[in-house]
C-alpha cells in the first residue's frame, strides 16, 4: 500500500488530461506514458549535455546551447498556428 501511495505523488495527474484529449482513442495510454516520461527524458538529456561541459571551452558550450534553444523557440513559434489548428479547440 505504501508503494502505491508513493508512486501516486510522482504521477502528474493534474496535467494528464491534455494528452488524452489530443491523442487518438487507440493511443491515449501511450501518450500519457510519454507525457510522464518527458521529465526523466529531459533530465537524461541534461545529464548528457552536462557531460560535454569543459571549463576550458565554456563560451562555445553555452553559445551552442543558447543558439539551439533560441532556434527551437523560433521553430515552435512558427509552428504554433499549425499546432493550434491541429488541436481542434482543445485547451
Amino acid at each position: 500500500m505504501t508503494s502505491l501511495l508513493n508512486s501516486a505523488w510522482i504521477l502528474p495527474t493534474h496535467n494528464a488530461t491534455a494528452p488524452t484529449k489530443l491523442a487518438p482513442t487507440a493511443f491515449q495510454t501511450q501518450m500519457v506514458a510519454l507525457f510522464v516520461l518527458s521529465v526523466p527524458l529531459g533530465t537524461a538529456a541534461a545529464g548528457a549535455l552536462a557531460s560535454r561541459y569543459d571549463p576550458a571551452h565554456e563560451v562555445p558550450y553555452f553559445l551552442v546551447l543558447g543558439v539551439a534553444a533560441i532556434a527551437l523557440g523560433v521553430v515552435i513559434a512558427a509552428l504554433s498556428p499549425l499546432i493550434r489548428r491541429l488541436m481542434h479547440g482543445v485547451h
